[in-house]
């Protein structure tokens, strides 16, 4: 594997991890003296949100795409996951979608390319054991549990 192949899985595993857990953390993490002069502005968020979750407002929704699934990294939603997959592989051009529970990543490229099944490592990375990927070129798939 050439250095260049290895240095963009590296930066797709690092930017998919990055954008899970941004988007995972809810905003909720302290950092230092700034939050300390907004503490009171936190605590406020939380009533608002907790008082949201229970009416069912706010951007709370209970459906499928944005419920978490416990065996996902990050408790990932559906909609994080697709989201986490497009930007790491911007570069290959990614658009995933759902497939029941199948992840399907389309990319530019071809099956034959040798680094063609890299790319299931940072789909099969944040979806749960009992979730599939397969990737998706113009000549062909690639069942990730195949490889």
């Amino acid at each position: 594997m050439s250095q260049k192949t290895t240095a963009v899985l590296i930066a797709a595993l690092a930017a998919a991890g990055l954008l899970l857990s941004a988007c995972s953390s809810g905003g909720t993490e302290s950092g230092g003296a700034a939050d300390s002069e907004n503490a009171g502005d936190a605590t406020v968020a939380e009533q608002t949100d907790e008082s949201d979750a229970g009416a069912g407002a706010g951007g709370t929704d209970s459906g499928d795409a944005d419920s978490g699934n416990e065996g996902r990294a990050f408790d990932s939603t559906d909609d994080a996951v697709i989201t986490a997959i497009e930007s790491a592989l911007a570069d290959k051009n990614a658009k995933a979608h759902w497939d029941g529970s199948r992840l399907v990543v389309a990319l530019d490229g071809s099956v034959d390319d040798p680094t063609a099944p890299l790319w299931c490592t940072a789909a099969e990375g944040i979806i749960s054991d009992s979730e599939q990927a397969t990737l998706v070129y113009s000549d062909g798939d690639i069942p990730c549990e195949d490889r």
